[in-house]
């Protein structure tokens, strides 16, 4: 499991936080799960900034977990898959994809309930906001 705990949660977000800013990156929504991440972005000036903030997000979280628990090797399992969104359409289509995720997984019953993705920051329940 990637997020096993509220704090490697907590610490993702704030990880994410920082360094879409340093990466030139605009997050527009992202949900974290047990084992996985879905971040929608759009890229700045740089089309390497993308590969540059997945790998130091991966860095971090994976000494995290190691310093914290004391394990070994990788916490994920291969590369980050990424999508070119070129419509309004699509866009919006990701959007609810990301968000919704928790509640097509049985996590929760609405997205509301779920703290860790952008869908309380949208709707104006800041709770967790990148």
């Amino acid at each position: 499991m990637v997020f096993a705990a509220e704090e490697n949660c907590q610490r993702y977000v704030s990880d994410l936080r920082e360094l879409k800013n340093a990466f030139g990156i605009k997050l527009y929504v992202y949900c974290l799960t047990i084992n996985h991440v879905h971040l929608l972005v759009a890229l700045g000036k740089s089309v390497a900034g993308l590969g540059q903030l997945i790998k130091v997000l991966a860095a971090r979280a994976t000494r995290y977990r190691k310093k914290l628990e004391g394990r070994t090797g990788t916490l994920w399992e291969s590369r980050y898959k990424s999508s070119l969104v070129q419509t309004a359409n699509y866009l919006l289509a990701c959007c609810r994809y990301i968000e919704l995720n928790p509640v097509r997984a049985c996590m929760v019953a609405d997205a509301v309930d779920y703290p860790w993705s952008s869908y309380n920051a949208r709707v104006g329940h800041a709770v967790n906001g990148v």
